[in-house]
């Protein structure tokens, strides 16, 4: 099975609403690893890494149950695969 990875960014109203554990609830119950975290400007970033097919089901769980209000989600897939051993939270 490809492992891919994706980094992503969250535009719209993504923090104070729980967003970064959410996040990291539906990563870690697909077996997902990377990180999530705020930014200064008010979106929240990360990477994301495993296969494929786990990768559309988060983003799609994602869009149909996020908190708050995601206006845009901005995916850029990794080059390089970085070697995760867990999803976390990360400060900023």
């Amino acid at each position: 099975m490809k492992i891919e990875g994706i980094a992503f960014q969250l535009k719209g109203k993504v923090q104070g609403v729980g967003m970064r554990f959410t996040i990291a609830r539906l990563a870690q119950n697909l077996d997902l690893k990377g990180y999530v975290k705020n930014t200064k400007d008010g979106r929240v970033m990360g990477e994301i890494v495993g296969p494929k097919d786990r990768l559309e089901t988060f983003f799609q769980t994602l869009t149909e149950n996020a908190p708050g209000k995601i206006v845009n989600i901005d995916k850029q897939p990794l080059n390089e695969i970085p070697d995760y051993t867990k999803f976390k939270i990360k400060l900023f």
